[in-house]
């Protein structure tokens, strides 16, 4: 399958590592998220047969937002880089490397630094909203571990190792959870025969997450993602190389539609963020239903021009309201 030649394509002894920090990290009861105070509405739907999800505040929650609202925690870094520094025994590199900070103050300054000039560079290159690929940083903070005596296991190869820590340090950094509803949500619409798919800011470890989680959710231990989502249809920003409110994703996706005989007006892209999702969506002509069910994941960008005046075609407090506006728009 081409999702799982995608996106899982692991050695068997990175699955055991994920596996053992699920295991360890594992969220022993899944938050309840508070709505936010706003009313739903769905007056403006109509005939949509394909929908398009975001992932973090949307699909997913999320401790702390996705990797860019992530960075600007900085005491939640410096104790998933404490973790990160214990687990692989990396404090003799760092204080080689930078003598005058602590070790976990040195690799969250350093994994901040290289993310912020991996967006620089992407920027002075064209590119606006750039992505990281999350195990290229981790790949960089390795080699220069290395060049100070940081030794691997003769069997680990380099690329291994920079996704086991960067597995970890996502793992040490925030919890990760399915918002309740989900599952029968998107098995709803594909009983509807609506097509599905996702365009969403992500790294490697993002449709492992999603995939495991809702098979733990349907209690399914071999459920794959293609059995919900259309392949051409999974578009995650770390492939792409930019991220939302960029436009690619949602040209790509534009342009599949049209194969399929489906016009931009009969898409529906559901979100958490005003800007990144439903008016980056509405750009492609796409309808828009922003996912407003977590108040602490909803981003207004009430000081964004671009936001002051949209009004999403769409507005939900909670999952299980989806489906039946979405499934009723289709015999209308």
């Amino acid at each position: 399958m081409v999702v799982t030649k995608s996106f899982f394509g692991f050695s068997p002894s990175l699955w055991d590592f994920f596996r053992q920090i699920d295991k360890r990290f594992a969220v022993k009861k899944t938050p309840t998220p508070t709505p936010a105070p706003l009313q739903s509405y769905s007056a403006n739907l109509k005939n949509i047969k394909i929908v398009l999800w975001d992932v973090y505040g949307t699909l997913l929650g999320l401790d702390l937002g996705d990797l860019e609202q992530s960075l600007s925690n900085r005491d939640c870094l410096t104790a998933a880089a404490q973790k990160t520094v214990d687990q692989f025994q990396l404090e003799e590199p760092l204080k080689k490397l930078f003598s005058e900070q602590f070790p976990d103050w040195s690799l969250c300054d350093r994994f901040v630094q290289l993310v912020r000039d991996s967006h620089l560079d992407s920027q002075s290159r064209g590119i606006s909203y750039p992505e990281v690929v999350i195990e290229k940083i981790w790949l960089t903070i390795l080699q220069q571990c290395r060049e100070v005596g940081y030794q691997l296991h003769q069997s680990d190869p380099h690329l291994e190792t920079a996704l086991r820590w960067a597995y970890f340090f996502d793992a040490a950094l925030q919890k990760t959870y399915l918002y309740h509803g989900i599952s029968s949500t998107i098995q709803q619409l594909k009983n509807a025969g609506v097509i599905q798919g996702i365009i969403s800011n992500a790294q490697f470890y993002t449709p492992l997450h999603l995939r495991r989680l809702i098979r733990t959710d349907l209690n399914q231990n071999n459920w794959q993602l293609d059995q919900i989502f259309s392949c051409r249809l999974l578009l995650f920003s770390y492939q792409l190389g930019c991220s939302k409110p960029n436009p690619l994703a949602f040209n790509l996706a534009r342009d599949y539609a049209r194969t399929l005989g489906i016009r931009p007006d009969e898409i529906l892209y559901i979100g958490n963020d005003l800007l990144n999702d439903t008016w980056a969506a509405n750009q492609a002509q796409f309808q828009t239903m922003l996912f407003a069910a977590d108040k602490t994941q909803l981003t207004l960008r009430a000081d964004d021009h671009r936001c002051q005046n949209f009004r999403p075609n769409a507005l939900v407090t909670s999952a299980d309201q989806i489906a039946p506006m979405i499934i009723q728009t289709g015999k209308t």
